[in-house]
């Protein structure tokens, strides 16, 4: 896999929105069940839960950049 930095045509970036409109909706879904739990958890939960999900953002993100993290390594347990 290439960096986009690699590829022929960068800097300038294309996409077909139709490619990626069920996966934009999907995500959208998704956001705005996070969002709506928020509203029903208490400071406490909220910061925990923001703190499963920021821990899970970097396990995947080093995940696509081939470093395989324990997900015990990315935070101090509260």
């Amino acid at each position: 896999m290439r960096w986009n930095w690699q590829l022929p045509d960068w800097p300038d970036f294309r996409f077909d929105a139709e490619r990626i409109r069920a996966s934009e909706e999907q995500f959208l879904k998704g956001s705005g069940v996070v969002i709506g739990a928020l509203h029903h958890l208490d400071a406490d939960e909220r910061d925990g839960l923001t703190i499963e999900l920021i821990s899970q953002e970097v396990v995947d993100s080093s995940a696509i950049e081939g470093e395989i993290l324990d997900r015990a390594s990315v935070h101090l347990p509260t």
